[in-house]
């Protein structure tokens, strides 16, 4: 982040994995991320135990130089999908995630829309979490472009800039049945914008939640695109050399100056090894290659780069 914003430069860890009955998991996590450069860490209120274990993990752990939270609240209820976006549900999230993190956060983002929502009232619950202390700064995740474009505009009118986006954005294209409700994909238009006024994207999911290694067991990557790119991944990383993970990671990594992935992994090891394949230059020329091999006629353009908002 740049004071309260995401930094493009610096990958942020995902911990939606957090389990209270294995912290020393999500610890081992943690310590590889921290150690190999990083200082964001992404959680949300919908996420079980996360914000739990993470609290747990800041107290005994005390300040950390340049630590960054980041957390997100509004989620529709998942039992019926009512919408949560109306100010006492959002106060109550953001209150609730600081009392269990320890600390207000740099940065809440809502985690759904509800486009019946008037931008200027949701703006005004905004302003609220600011002005309480809950957070320095505010973004959204999985809401369209015409909507975030009008919340930035409200947002100015009250003296709060939009921190940031949060789309999925992933080699794999978002095509079968998603995950979660009410899950956005970044499409070619909405990076050029965030691109244009400098917002910066936290692309989750940056891994396609382990599709391209055979650790995928759910369905919203269901599709013959995507076995065929996960096929060129393989073929590409054999010829040059290097593990697909490792060529993966450098893509999610150089996809925009304004993307910032996010990574999650178990994986001590996996953690420390992304990240230094996310700033290895040495990459670059398997990454052309890979983008030429999947889109050789230069036909999908940007939209290779960038999956449809198909959700």
């Amino acid at each position: 982040m740049t004071g309260a914003r995401l930094d493009p430069d610096r990958p942020v860890l995902g911990t939606a994995w957090f389990a209270a009955d294995d912290p020393a998991a999500a610890a081992g996590s943690i310590q590889a991320y921290l150690d190999a450069g990083g200082r964001v860490l992404d959680t949300a209120r919908i996420y079980g135990d996360s914000e739990d274990v993470l609290g747990g993990w800041l107290r005994e752990h005390g300040e950390v130089p340049g630590l960054r939270l980041l957390t997100k609240g509004g989620h529709p209820d998942p039992a019926d999908w009512e919408p949560r976006l109306g100010r006492e549900a959002v106060l109550g999230d953001a209150r609730t995630s600081i009392a269990k993190l320890g600390r207000p956060v740099d940065l809440y983002l809502l985690h759904r829309d509800d486009p019946d929502a008037p931008v200027e009232d949701v703006a005004d619950t905004l302003r609220a979490v600011v002005d309480e202390g809950l957070a320095s700064a505010v973004g959204v995740s999985n809401w369209s472009l015409n909507r975030t474009i009008g919340l930035r505009d409200a947002l100015e009118d009250r003296g709060l800039a939009l921190g940031a986006i949060s789309s999925y954005l992933g080699l794999a294209l978002a095509s079968g049945v998603p995950d979660w409700r009410g899950e956005v994909s970044l499409d070619p238009v909405a990076l050029g914008w965030a691109e244009e006024v400098g917002i910066p994207e936290l692309a989750w999911s940056s891994q396609s939640s382990g599709f391209f290694v055979g650790a995928y067991r759910g369905g919203q990557f269901d599709g013959a695109e995507n076995v065929r790119r996960r096929a060129v991944l393989d073929e590409v990383a054999a010829e040059a050399g290097v593990p697909a993970p490792s060529l993966l990671a450098r893509w999610s990594a150089t996809i925009s100056p304004v993307v910032v992935p996010v990574v999650a992994s178990r994986s001590p090891e996996r953690v420390t090894r992304t990240l230094a394949d996310m700033r290895d230059p040495s990459l670059d020329a398997a990454v052309a290659a890979l983008l030429a091999a999947l889109d050789p006629t230069g036909a999908l353009g940007r939209s290779l780069l960038v999956p449809g908002a198909a959700w």
